[in-house]
This record gives C-alpha cells, structure tokens and sequence, in this order.
C-alpha cells in the first residue's frame, strides 16, 4: 500500500486521552509519533520536534505523505505500509528528510489507532560503521594482494577460525576450529613448543609478536609460515581473542637457503685461497676477510666485520701515498693497484702488490670493493737480485776484458817470439778462466782458498806427487780476490816452471797460508826449493808487475818478492769473506 495512494485526511487533530501517557511520551529522548489509519499525525513529541527541527503543531492532524513527499516510494514507505496492513514490528536505518546528512535508527510497531513510530540520531555510530566497513574491504583487498590470510581465535568459545586465504594456504576449512584441530593445521608439531612458549612471552607482555615456523600443507607437504599476532583484552585483563596474519614463506626460505648454500661456496673458496681476501661496503666497512689475510696478519682481531678496514699493520713509509690513492680511487669508483710493506705474523716485513677491484649490484650502483693482496717479497728480491747480477756481470765483463787487455799487452812487450807469446798468453788466460769456473759454481757469490789453490798449481803435479805442496785453512774468498789470487799463483807457477824450482827434476814449492791476527785475511808464503841459483832480474816481466802492482788493486796490498839465492819466496795478504 503507498501512503500517496491514501485518501486525504480531513485537517483535525485529538490528542491522546491518557494525560499521563502524553506527558511521558513527550519526555521520551527518542523521536516518537503516531499515526492514525489514514496515516494522520495524532501525536508529535518533543524529542521529535527538536531532532527533526518540525514545529509539531504544523504536523498534527496532517498526513504523512503531506508534511514528507519525499517517503513516497522509498524503502522508509513501504516499510511503514507492511507495518499497518500486517500489523508487525519492523526496524530500519534512513536518512533524515528534515535534515540532511543525518541518518536515523526508525523502529515502526503497530498500535490500536495505527502505528507508532520511534527514531533517533545515529549518524556517527553509521559513518564509525561505515569507516569500519571501508577499513575492512581495504584490509581484504591488502591481504588478496599480499598473499597473506588471517585468522581470529575467540579465546573465550575456544575456537579458531581462518579466512579463506588462509585456509588455502594450510589446507583447513574455513569454518570455526577447536584449538586442537586450527593448531595441527597451524604449527608443524616440532615447532608447536617454540611457537606457544614465544606467543606466551608476548601476552605476558601484552605486546603483538611475529614468528616463523614450519606447517604441514595441503597435501601433508612441509610448508614454512610466517605468523604475525596480537591479543586483545578484556577490562578485568582477561584475553578475549588473538587476531593473526600468516604468510606463505615456503620459496624465501627456499631461496635463502640458496643464498645461504651460495654464500657457504664463496667462504670456502676463498678461505682455500693462498692469498689474502677481502670485501668492503659502500662506506668502506669491512663485509669479509679470508682466512689467509687473518694468518698473514696473525691478529684476528684486527679485521672486524662492520668496521673500517684497518690498514696500521703498513710500513709508515708507504701508507701516506696509499691513503691518497685510495681516496682517489675510491671517489671515483675506480679500480686501483699498488705496491706495500705489510708486516706479517712474525713481524717481518713483506713486499705485497694490493688489487681492488669496485662492485656494483644489477642495477649499476656501486656496493663497494673486492680486494687481494698477494706476497711479492721474493720477487721482488729476485728482481733486485737480478739488477745486481746484470751490473756485476758487466762489472766482471769490463774488468775481464780489461785484465785480457793487460795480460795482451804485457805478453807482447815482453819481447819474446810470436810463438812463445801466443803460447803464454793462452796459459795465462787458461789461468783466468779456471777461476772463473769456480766462481760460476758458487754463482759469483765467492769460492774456496783450497779450491782456487788446487786449481791453480794442478797443472804442475807429477805420477810420484804433487811439486807444489799446499797447506792451510780452508776460507771463502770474495769473487774478485779469488781471480786476482789464481792469476798470481799462475804467475808464480809458471816462473817456477821456466826459470826456478820446477825447472830442474828435484825442485818443489811449498804453498802455506794461516788466517791474520785478525781474522780478516790470510798470509801466503811461496817458498821454492831445490831449483838453480836465483838472482834477480834486469828487467820485470808481467809476472813481476802482477804481483808487485796487480795484487795491490785486487788485494788491497802489493806482494813482496825476495830472490834468495835457494830459492824465491813471495809474501802477499788476501781478504777473505766474513763468517
């Protein structure tokens, strides 16, 4: 039935007859009135008259549809017309006709003249409802975005019951659950102790908690969970439920064992890497040190991880010049390289060459630097060795092919045949190139008295013995004195052999040496013996002038020559190399 339909109510009004009823109506705080059979207003209380802002003597006797045309055809109407034919109860919510924005809780019920009539204003609790409403589906569509489900667990009924989310990820129905059921969907049973025992702590504290453990899948597969919760209260402390989130970290977890495993893998490697390693940030904080830069170092503590990377184990000397190339490099995100001394776990200093290389993630941004150093101690000492080899060698060149040049000129001046002249000057640098052997041997770094004497008078032992007896202690010569030493015992020799005690059948020489007082020399004595009368010569040959000057050069001091009449006896010092 619509109240537009009904016929036009002639304009009268009679009040209730019941006074007192009247009076407490028109006190009640909510809007009330009446409505006879042809939907007249027969009563108009105060309440209504204030909420509505309707002056109540303008309304009474009149319709309904008179004073509101705005009800006909809505909800408000039809609802008002299935309370008078049906004669039944019915409550709504409407919007305010009289002022708009407001919204109404109308409560209809048959009475014996028609129907009465009952609202009041109930606009915040609707927009507090409706901010619920939108903060609910906003939440619904964050969690279907997300992946996340949820689940509530009324304490008080022992219940606990999941969203659709999240009963698709467990494999659990989404009706109310027993504790006992939710939880065997909810925590794998190795995990439940941990779980309850961190949830515990959290209500204790009354603090929300998050948590991650394993759960049991759909299909009874291991899954992994991570659970986010928090309980609410009741007045008197007790809790009344728990209002949770779960998500479905199964692939994380997956892949952060892979990073994990992959991490593992380069720990390995480069702790099994001879040379020290490691990695910084962006800041320029420590990331990773490899086991070979802790026992390079021999002070574990020295590389933390997080702090800036200490470089206090550096020659004072080499570390100003690093700094400003690291700073420069570094600025630029540029590789670099350089050359240190590092002190080792024995406190010796190392030569190291440094390699750092800049790092940048996927998207090109720099994370910082990888860096190596690798020991080039005995590199660089071979390098150094080789520079002095190459200019000993062409010291050892210039001063052999100047004593070839001397020994040429002084065989040729001495006036002797062609012959003879070649023939000595072929001994005397057969002479030269003995010692020379024995100083390769030793690498050039020295060779032995006895070794250099043995060679040099060789030449002149018999089937019966030696003609020139050795005797003395065994030192190191250094290379030089060594060739000037084998030249002047050639010298001496081989004028034993023409003109002294090697000439004749029965002569000898005895060859003696004892270390200096000293220690930094040792005294030679040529004497010969059983040879023909000695005199001195009218004229020195080169002989005469190598041991008399030669020696000086290569000795430090000339030798001295006596020509006694039972035979020569020469004197002369060599240094020797220190122990």
């Amino acid at each position: 039935m619509s109240i537009a339909s009904a016929s036009l109510p002639p304009r009268w009004f009679e009040p209730p007859t019941d006074a007192s009823l009247a009076e407490v109506l028109d006190v009640f705080a909510d809007g009330f009135c009446l409505f006879d059979r042809e939907w007249r207003f027969v009563f108009f209380n105060r309440a209504a008259e204030a909420q509505s802002l309707v002056d109540r003597d303008a309304v009474l006797g009149r319709a309904l549809w008179e004073v509101s045309p705005g009800l006909i055809g809505s909800a408000l109407e039809a609802a008002l017309a299935k309370v008078m034919v049906e004669r039944v109860t019915i409550s709504l919510e409407f919007p305010s006709l009289f002022r708009p924005g407001l919204v109404y809780a109308v409560r209809a019920f048959p009475v014996e003249v028609g129907i009465g009539l009952t609202f009041r204003d109930i606009t915040d609790q609707y927009e507090a409802r409706l901010r619920d409403r939108e903060q609910t589906e906003r939440l619904e569509l964050l969690f279907a975005a997300s992946g996340l489900g949820d689940f509530t667990w009324d304490m008080e009924e022992g219940v606990i019951t999941f969203s659709e989310r999240a009963a698709a990820i467990l494999g659990a129905p989404t009706g109310p659950l027993t504790v006992s059921e939710a939880m065997q969907k909810l925590i794998h049973p190795e995990d439940i102790r941990r779980v309850w025992a961190e949830a515990e702590a959290a209500m204790s504290q009354r603090i929300s908690f998050e948590v991650e453990h394993r759960a049991l899948g759909p299909t009874g597969e291991v899954i992994w969970i991570m659970g986010w919760a928090r309980t609410e209260y009741a007045e008197d402390g007790r809790p009344l439920r728990m209002l949770g989130a779960i998500a479905d970290i199964t692939k994380i977890k997956a892949q952060e064992a892979k990073i994990r495993e992959s991490e593992a893998r380069f720990r390995l490697f480069a702790n099994c890497a001879p040379a020290p390693l490691w990695v910084t940030d962006a800041d320029d904080a420590l990331e990773f040190v490899n086991q070979a830069a802790l026992d390079f170092s021999g002070r574990p503590g020295s590389y933390r991880v997080g702090g800036p990377l200490q470089m206090g184990r550096m020659h004072p000397d080499d570390l100003p010049a690093l700094i400003q190339l690291r700073a420069e490099r570094r600025a630029k995100h540029l590789p670099y390289e350089t050359e240190v001394r590092l002190q080792n776990a024995r406190d010796e200093w190392r030569w190291v060459r440094i390699i750092c290389r800049p790092r940048h993630d996927q998207d090109g941004r720099f994370v910082g630097y990888v860096g190596m150093c690798m020991d080039i101690t005995e590199s660089r000492e071979a390098e150094a060795r080789q520079r002095l080899l190459m200019n000993e060698l062409n010291h050892r060149v210039k001063n052999t092919l100047a004593t070839v040049q001397s020994i040429a000129q002084q065989t040729i001046r001495e006036g002797v045949s062609a012959n003879l002249a070649r023939q000595t000057f072929v001994d005397r640098l057969l002479a030269l190139s003995a010692a020379h052997n024995v100083l390769t041997r030793e690498n050039w770094v020295g060779a032995d008295l006895v070794e250099i004497v043995a060679q040099s008078v060789r030449a002149y032992d018999q089937d019966d013995g030696p003609r020139i007896r050795i005797r003395g202690p065994d030192t190191r010569l250094a290379p030089q004195i060594a060739v000037g030493l084998s030249m002047a015992l050639h010298e001496l020799a081989t004028n034993a052999a023409k003109y002294g005690a090697l000439s004749v059948p029965g002569g000898h020489v005895w060859l003696a040496w004892r270390l200096t007082a000293d220690g930094a020399a040792v005294a030679l004595r040529w004497r010969e013996r059983g040879g023909p009368p000695v005199q001195e010569p009218a004229r020195r040959g080169f002989g005469t002038r190598l041991l008399t000057h030669g020696l000086a050069t290569e000795l430090g001091c000339p030798a001295e020559i006596l020509y006694r009449l039972r035979g020569l006896v020469c004197t002369f010092r060599a240094p020797i190399l220190a122990a």
